[in-house]
């Protein structure tokens, strides 16, 4: 440690020079802004998740719908022949 900050912890801040202390506002600086950063990046990250997670869902819901519909509304045509088919798809 440099001399020129010994006064400081004894809690003399009188004997604190100049250049050391813009040195030690630059630092907090510097380090408020790589957190001011990291912390946009997270909330970017988090957005990023919630956006997706909520297509997804959406898809999801979509999905479960049409397989509802599928399910309920559209006949069986299994061993059906094509003109059985004809029949029960034909509208007049």
């Amino acid at each position: 440690m440099a001399e020129g900050n010994i006064p400081a912890l004894a809690g003399d801040p009188s004997g604190i020079s100049e250049a050391a202390l813009k040195k030690a506002e630059e630092f907090i600086e510097a380090d408020e802004g790589a957190i001011n950063r990291l912390s946009g990046t997270a909330g970017n990250v988090t957005t990023i998740v919630a956006v997706v997670m909520s297509v997804f869902h959406l898809y999801a819901a979509i999905a479960a719908a049409a397989f509802v519909f599928v399910y309920a509304c559209l006949p069986e045509t299994r061993g059906r022949s094509l003109e059985d088919m004809e029949e029960l798809f034909h509208t007049k």
